[in-house]
């Protein structure tokens, strides 16, 4: 959810100003006009277009289960769509230049199942009902009730993120992937093992490092290697500006880190050299990616590190997988 993506907490204000700021976006070409509530209430809508979309934002403010998050976006659908028939709304809606209203977007984080999409419609032939008993009407007689979540912006919001318009930064949280070992190949665990050997061995001239610290520290590189893909994934679903971004600078880097691997001679310095590319690696990240919260960079260091040692760009000379 993109919502997550963006580490955004939000309650009704902070809902709306993001809303608005992704209307401008999406809109621009279309003339969006917000409608500040201050003078004299908001009419009934948070904004519109030239084109009669006319927009109601709102964010219940709580944890709720299923049927009670429910309650609160159907109170307020129904007690909001409903300012569109009061009189002096619609004296309101001419001066500010709304001739016909088209459609009414009712903007939410999300819903958890259809029960609000079936009262969107309920809503919607009622009004539709008006404007064909009332015509000629400020509501066309086609109406339509559309109800749009956060994700229907991923876009906008993560545009707006990269521009430094708002303040939040780009995350993708790990907890939640799970590992599924069994559906990674064979030659990249032999790769990130047989390399981590040569790394840590590297700096053990007289003796093998113990083999269980070995092994400990080759299933951290599993792990993240899964957790990479995983990234990268979300990032392409939530965010896929970034994501292409990403991509592309991954796939910079990697001809880099192939290249200073490649020419290491001396496998006594494969440890230093491995420390030093993942300090460099991190530090660019930071410095390109301003946008992205520095834990998700940290992440991703690790994330693309375990790739390269995987696929073999990041090649290491030295040690053994026995």
């Amino acid at each position: 959810m993109i919502l997550d993506a963006l580490n955004y907490e939000i309650d009704g204000n902070k809902w709306e100003e993001l809303c608005i700021k992704g209307f401008r976006l999406r809109y621009s070409a279309e003339h969006f006009t917000d409608v500040p509530a201050r003078h004299q209430g908001d009419s009934g809508l948070d904004g519109f277009t030239k084109n009669g979309i006319v927009f109601q934002c709102y964010c219940p403010e709580g944890k709720y289960d299923d049927d009670s998050l429910y309650e609160h976006l159907r109170t307020k659908l129904s007690k909001d769509i409903q300012k569109l028939l009061l009189p002096k709304n619609i004296k309101s809606y001419s001066k500010m230049g709304i001739e016909k209203i088209k459609e009414w977007h009712y903007v939410i984080p999300l819903y958890k199942d259809d029960r609000i999409l079936k009262h969107a419609k309920t809503k919607q032939k009622e009004i539709r009902d008006f404007a064909k008993k009332n015509s000629p009407c400020h509501i066309d007689e086609n109406f339509e009730v559309w109800v749009k979540i956060a994700d229907d912006f991923a876009e906008e919001f993560t545009r707006l993120i990269r521009q430094d318009i708002v303040s939040n930064k780009f995350r993708v949280d790990l907890t939640d992937i799970e590992i599924n070992l069994s559906e990674l190949e064979n030659d990249k665990v032999n790769n990130i093992d047989r390399k981590v050997r040569a790394i840590i061995n590297s700096d053990n001239e007289n003796a093998k490092a113990d083999n269980s610290h070995i092994e400990q520290m080759v299933n951290h590189f599993i792990d993240y290697y899964v957790k990479g893909v995983s990234m990268f994934e979300k990032f392409r679903l939530d965010a896929p500006e970034i994501y292409e971004e990403l991509f592309l600078y991954s796939k910079a880097l990697k001809k880099d880190v192939a290249i200073k691997t490649g020419m290491l001679s001396d496998s006594k310095k494969n440890s230093e050299i491995f420390l030093n590319l993942c300090d460099e690696f991190e530090k660019r990240l930071l410095d390109k990616f301003t946008y992205v919260e520095e834990g998700t960079i940290s992440d991703l260091r690790y994330g693309l590190v375990s790739e390269w040692l995987a696929d073999c760009s990041m090649e290491f000379r030295g040690g053994d997988s026995n």
